[in-house]
């Protein structure tokens, strides 16, 4: 069973887009945002895990597909 069936397409849509705008909030320049940055062993093991599920999506959108 794929993580997709398992935590639902709401909840994964839901995940994804948190852990990309903490993702985007870490690599970003903008200096008002400095009081919430993660250290960059966090932010690439998150980014890490956003590559993951993007790949996860990918295979799941190709099995439908066919």
């Amino acid at each position: 069973m794929s993580l997709l069936t398992k935590i639902g397409k709401k909840y994964f849509f839901i995940i994804t887009t948190v852990l990309l705008l903490i993702t985007l909030i870490n690599y970003s320049e903008i200096q008002a945002l400095e009081p919430i940055r993660m250290n960059n062993f966090f932010s690439g093991f998150i980014a890490g895990i956003l590559l993951g599920l993007l790949f996860a999506g990918l295979l799941q959108y190709s099995k439908f597909k066919k």
